[in-house]
């Protein structure tokens, strides 16, 4: 007796890769947007949140290095979220895609506020300080209105 012929090999390797791909697909992709998304969202409001408020404390010159020691960490964290951001974009399609695209560019619009405005309390420039906080203020609520699409796509 001669063993299964190389055809019937193949096109069962074939049907046991497609029934994984289709296993991922289904199960561990999940079937709606990551929640990843939100969670990003959450924690690049706060970490935004952070600066302003640390802008709002600086009293005295003396003062200065502890904010951007603030700014420093926050844009660490902003820039993370941001990349998290990047990811479902790359990994949703549809209109997941597109929201997650827009989030990546509000994301930019903060992340250069929040440096502009820094720049801005340090050199005491508060006309730059100002307009940086227009863009924040005005990417953050863009960023939540993207969030309430995102909601509604579960």
């Amino acid at each position: 007796m001669h063993g299964p012929s190389p055809a019937v090999i193949g096109l069962a390797v074939a049907v046991v890769v497609s029934l994984a791909v289709v296993v991922w697909f289904v199960a561990l992709r999940g079937s709606g947007p990551t929640s990843a998304f939100l969670a990003a969202h959450d924690r690049f409001v706060a970490s935004a949140q952070k600066y302003q408020a640390a802008t709002g404390d600086i009293q005295r010159a003396l003062e200065l290095d502890e904010f951007k020691v603030v700014v420093d960490k926050q844009l660490v964290a902003l820039k993370h979220q941001r990349a998290v951001f990047k990811r479902v974009a790359d990994e949703e399609d549809g209109t997941a895609k597109g929201i997650a695209d827009l989030s990546v560019a509000q994301a930019d619009r903060v992340i250069t506020a929040v440096d502009v405005g820094a720049a801005g309390i340090i050199r005491r420039r508060l006309s730059e300080f100002g307009v940086a906080s227009s863009e924040l203020q005005a990417g953050l609520v863009e960023l939540d209105r993207l969030a309430a699409e995102w909601k509604k796509l579960q």
